[in-house]
């Protein structure tokens, strides 16, 4: 991923930029669904039912990447057939590019599965 991040080709360092955003906002995804502070001044049945509602809503936006994930793919979503035929870059940048988009949906893909079972998982 270095090695186009810092291209002079503006359209893979553009996808490359992309490809890193989409992790970063996935490991900001689990962070926010690792912290939980409820209140001091509240019932034990009052956290319980913050964290229940905290659960849920990290669930759900951890589901809505979970899904977006195919969408982004670059070899799916038609954008590495734009770049080639716009002679916007090489085959092998789209090789590149290609592994690299789907190495990130797995990572992604990792990430959210991680923190689904150590942050939201209640059949504990």
């Amino acid at each position: 991923m270095l090695k186009y991040t810092t291209s002079d080709n503006k359209e893979m360092k553009r996808e490359y930029n992309l490809l890193r955003n989409k992790i970063a906002k996935i490991i900001r995804q689990v962070f926010k669904a690792q912290r939980f502070d409820p209140p001091e001044d509240i019932s034990i049945d009052e956290i319980n039912e913050l964290a229940l509602a905290h659960i849920e809503t990290r669930h759900k936006k951890l589901k809505r990447h979970l899904l977006r994930i195919r969408n982004d793919d670059v070899l799916f979503n038609g954008t590495i057939d734009r770049l080639i035929r716009d002679k916007e870059i090489t085959t092998e940048m789209a090789s590149s590019l290609i592994n690299d988009s789907a190495l990130t949906a797995s990572i992604t893909k990792h990430l959210i599965k991680a923190a689904e079972l150590l942050y939201l998982n209640t059949d504990i």
